[in-house]
């Protein structure tokens, strides 16, 4: 989750730029990267760290009927 936050940042900045009072005078943009920037660090993260994140690879074929 926090990834996917990290990568829409950017378009949080271009499109949510403006102060609202929603967010305590803060702008969407500045609320959601102080968001997921507290997070990563309640959990040992880097900005990098979740750029760098990938999901796991599924496995390939069937998996095998028990019973």
């Amino acid at each position: 989750l926090l990834a996917g936050l990290r990568e829409l940042q950017l378009w949080l900045d271009l499109w949510h730029a403006d102060p609202a009072d929603d967010y305590g005078g803060l702008t969407p943009a500045d609320y959601y990267r102080g968001f997921w920037t507290a997070e990563c660090q309640a959990f040992g993260l880097t900005p990098e760290d979740l750029q760098a994140w990938r999901p796991p690879e599924k496995a390939k074929g069937r998996r095998r009927r028990t019973g």
